[in-house]
């Protein structure tokens, strides 16, 4: 409130403690109070009400509202926010007649206190897991200022309208159709002393009409809603999973937030590349703790005092390491692949063959490059870890990695080495020698057990092309033909198929650690999650592990709720007695009440509730009139 004075300058009529002071009595009469802002111009000296300006006038006044509200960013409403930061209602919310208002903090803390009969909880609070089904309705308290912005965006991608934050601080955010000219908006600003947003201003009427490209929608949105589908399935196809989407929605997903969606929800699952090498050393406590004669390996990398690299690991279970001494046959399959990720790496694998004829994985190197010096460190620790003191009775087959002649010939020099006839086939492909008839002799040759067999076949290899014979003679036949091969593997192998198989079986491992897996011991009724431990009852994991059993849930389920235990329970029924007129007399000496007293002041009729306990509101009966009080219907 200004007035002009004697020079014509605009001086206050009522300083800051005297307005606040007319304010706070107007509340406590329960008369509701309207603050009206006017901004003076220089020109015309003429006062504009801010609840009528436009949408343009809004923004100009929130760019400088520091500057040109003065004295009076101080009085709208009770709600000062932090560093004097008005939270009261803005100059556009005021006076528009379409949207709810709510102008002070009054509502929200009366509805928070509940020390006293008669009140009740008004306003809503925001559940976090309505994000995708969001329903704003005005007076709803969201916990931060980030819960209502997503909220926002959730409501607006539903509803295919683009809005954009005309206000983002710490305590208080606006939001507003983004063309210009129509109704839609909400306003938030936080309770004071508290993170908490309730909505303050609401406009729900969209009358614009609805886009397709909306600006609002965020890959973190849609790796909430539909990252699971990733999850369940990391092969899915991002552009059949665009399409779908957009079908759905009906607004565009662009291939760029669809991938971003794929990979959110993959680092949620399993936890980003660089996370994962942080958990190398609790992996390893975990394997030792739960496997006991393990040998786990990490090296890493400290030059010149810099940051701590991953450098290498080997990995042998105790189980594998015993299960290959026991039983399986001197034969072992080397072979090297590329791990995926951001950081790459090769994984060096040696695979076993157990009395079945399948693959017995022993152990595994992580190493940055496949060279002789990586191949040289894994056959020693392996070697040590197996326990092999003469190596003239092992046989190795590979693919010829690079590297691994040099570190057999140092490691293992008097082992029987095979090469794989697979990929020797492919290497005299890349030769010349091309075609299907070249491909069957030197199978035939291969697979031949004897000698004269043997020459017959490689007869007919020359016969195709005198070249190939000149191709193979600096290739050993005990390294590719079973005609030659050693009888101390017991084992006819000529492909490295072993390696290939488990290579394929540990595709999807050679990523990421999963970090949401846990045991399930079904003898001993035990999980990982320690809920079934717990309750008793099994939990989600067991109950998947008791079905790949083919077994019934209910046969695992502790004896404390058994249908037998229950009958125990209540066996032994209470039974009644007879009045006190029919009791027998004891001739004890009768006991006197004890000496507690009362306590001091007034008793209390209903209990103390504690403050967040909701409390029903109490209808006040309504007293009628008696307008007749002469008649009675009895003397």
């Amino acid at each position: 409130m200004y007035s002009r004075d004697e020079d014509g300058e605009w001086v206050p009529l009522f300083t800051d403690v005297e307005l606040e002071s007319i304010i706070r009595s107007c509340n406590l009469a329960g008369r509701e109070v309207d603050i009206y802002i006017f901004n003076i111009e220089a020109e015309g000296d003429q006062g504009s009400l801010g609840s009528n300006s436009t949408d343009e006038d809004y923004e100009e006044d929130e760019d400088n509202d520091s500057e040109s509200d003065g004295d009076l960013s101080g009085l709208v409403s009770e709600g000062q926010g932090v560093d004097g930061e008005s939270q009261g209602v803005d100059e556009e919310s005021q006076g528009s007649g379409d949207e709810d208002v709510v102008q002070d903090n009054q509502d929200f803390n009366s509805a928070k206190s509940s020390d006293s009969e008669g009140e009740v909880d008004r306003c809503p609070t925001w559940n976090p897991n309505n994000l995708y089904d969001p329903n704003l309705k005005l007076k709803m308290i969201f916990s931060n200022k980030w819960e209502f912005i997503d909220a926002v965006h959730s409501d607006c991608v539903l509803k295919k309208r683009d809005i954009q934050l005309v206000k983002n601080d710490r305590v208080r955010v606006y939001a507003r159709c983004k063309r210009v000219g129509f109704p839609w908006k909400v306003h938030a600003n936080n309770i004071t002393g508290e993170p908490s947003f309730p909505i303050r201003t609401y406009n729900s009427t969209h009358t614009c009409v609805e886009s397709y490209h909306i600006t609002s929608i965020r890959s973190k949105w849609l790796n909430g809603r539909y990252g699971y589908q990733f999850k369940n399935d990391p092969k899915r196809k991002v552009t059949h999973f665009q399409t779908e989407l957009m079908v759905e929605l009906g607004v565009n997903v662009t291939p760029h937030q669809a991938y971003k969606c794929k990979k959110l929800a993959l680092e949620d699952e399993t936890g980003n590349a660089d996370f994962q090498y942080s958990l190398l050393w609790d992996y390893a406590q975990e394997i030792m703790r739960t496997n006991p004669g393990s040998t786990i390996l990490i090296g890493t990398d400290n030059q010149h005092n810099g940051p701590v690299l991953f450098d290498r690991m080997y990995f042998c279970l105790n189980a594998c390491k015993v299960g290959f001494c026991r039983g399986c046959r001197p034969l072992i399959g080397v072979d090297g692949t590329h791990l995926k990720g951001p950081h790459g790496g090769i994984l060096l694998t040696t695979v076993g063959v157990d009395p079945n004829n399948n693959i017995f994985p022993i152990a595994y190197v992580v190493v940055g490059k496949e060279t002789g010096d990586t191949w040289e460190w894994f056959l020693g620790i392996l070697k040590r870890d197996l326990e092999i003191q003469k190596d003239d009775n092992m046989t190795f087959i590979s693919d010829k990695q690079k590297g691994l002649i040099q570190a057999f010939q140092i490691i293992f020099p008097n082992a029987a080495h095979r090469f794989c006839v697979r990929h020797l086939y492919g290497n005299l492909r890349n030769a010349g020698f091309r075609g299907i008839a070249f491909k069957t002799a030197l199978y035939k040759a291969s697979k031949s057990t004897t000698k004269n067999e043997f020459l017959r076949s490689m007869h007919e290899l020359k016969e195709l092309s005198p070249m190939v014979s000149e191709w193979l003679s600096d290739k050993p036949a005990d390294n590719w033909s079973k005609s030659h091969f050693s009888s101390n593997a017991k084992c006819d192998m000529v492909m490295n198929n072993i390696c290939e198989s488990f290579n394929a079986a540990i595709l999807p491992a050679r990523e990421m650690i999963d970090g949401t897996q846990f045991y399930v011991d079904l003898e001993k009724s035990s999980c990982g999650y320690r809920m079934w431990d717990l309750t008793g009852i099994p939990c989600i994991h067991a109950i998947r592990a008791i079905y790949c059993q083919r077994l019934s849930p209910e046969d695992f389920t502790d004896g404390w709720y058994k249908v037998d235990t229950y009958k125990m329970v209540y066996e032994n029924p209470i039974l009644p007695i007879n009045g006190r007129d029919e009791w027998e007399p004891t001739g004890i000496t009768l006991p006197l009440p004890p000496k507690i007293g009362r306590q001091a002041g007034r008793p209390r009729i209903a209990r103390r509730r504690k403050s967040d306990e909701p409390v029903e509101k109490k209808r006040k009966r309504k007293v009628r009139p008696n307008l007749n009080p002469h008649k009675l219907t009895m003397c």
